[in-house]
């Protein structure tokens, strides 16, 4: 059975632990603009997408399921970020992204919060107005992306493994694949080496560059081995140690081997005697 040797990767990926996030958009009708909740979660989880030790629940996980969505739940507590900590434990999230756009004013305003479960509290929040005609989904989700980049759940590029047999053991930097896949990583950016390993196959070992917000697929088909049968007569030690004149006292005897290039079948004795043949 191969054991898989890990070898370093060129950058490093340190464990993070997972955390799930709670992605909650909130619009103030008003007549100064219009945005759609929906769409508004889409730029948001872009923003906290391929990043490492995060995962983003859907929308419908948030605005449609249960009996009181989670969504409900939070718009109950109003500003207050202790009692939206408090809703969001209860529904097993370690973080929330809380985004208010307010079209009642003029300009437009948007209030983009990071909420620590554990904490109780707004780990960072920022207030921006919005610009006439300017993109609501864009300017969201660079001012959400600014708020994560402070957490330790840093953007990183995205690595998908194809692998030939598919239980071949992958060795990425030590990296754990992404939960509930085989081989999808999420990485730091950086050079890593990957080594792909299965018994009666020859190894391969690559180097990848991971980018920050891209993602990229890796075929690895592994070859079987080819194990040369190793013929005895093709040896040269086999017929220096066979070619061998032994001397007496008084007489000689000289043992002649000969060998059917077609056959594996050897003919061994005295000069000039008969030799039985093969079968």
């Amino acid at each position: 059975m191969i054991v898989p040797c890990l070898l370093m990767g060129l950058a490093a990926n340190p464990e993070v632990p997972i955390e799930k996030l709670a992605i909650l958009p909130a619009v103030v009708p008003g007549p100064y603009g219009q945005a759609n909740l929906e769409a508004l979660h889409a730029s948001l989880s872009e923003a906290a997408a391929l990043r490492i030790g995060l995962t983003v629940a859907s929308y419908n996980e948030i605005q449609v399921d249960g009996a009181e969505t989670i969504a409900a739940a939070i718009r109950t507590c109003g500003s207050d970020p202790n009692c939206a900590a408090r809703a969001l434990r209860l529904s097993g999230y370690q973080l929330g992204l809380q985004v208010i756009t307010n079209f009642a004013l003029d300009p437009p305003l948007v209030t983009v919060a990071l909420i620590d479960v554990a904490a109780g509290n707004n780990t960072g929040e920022v207030v921006v107005e919005l610009s006439t005609g300017e993109p609501i989904g864009e300017r969201v989700a660079k001012e959400a992306s600014i708020l994560l980049d402070q957490t330790r759940h840093r953007r990183g590029g995205r690595v998908v493994v194809e692998v030939t047999p598919q239980d071949s053991t992958v060795v990425l930097a030590g990296a754990r694949p992404t939960p509930g896949t085989r081989h999808d990583y999420t990485l730091l950016p950086g050079r890593y080496r990957l080594q792909v390993l299965h018994d009666g196959y020859v190894s391969d070992t690559r180097e990848l560059e991971v980018v920050a917000g891209q993602s990229q697929a890796v075929a690895v088909q592994l070859s079987p081995v080819v194990l040369e049968e190793a013929r005895l007569v093709d040896s040269p030690w086999f017929w220096g140690a066979l070619g061998v004149v032994v001397v007496g006292a008084a007489t000689a005897t000289v043992l002649v081997v000969t060998h059917e290039p077609t056959s594996s079948c050897l003919c061994i004795g005295a000069a000039g005697g008969p030799c039985g043949g093969c079968p």
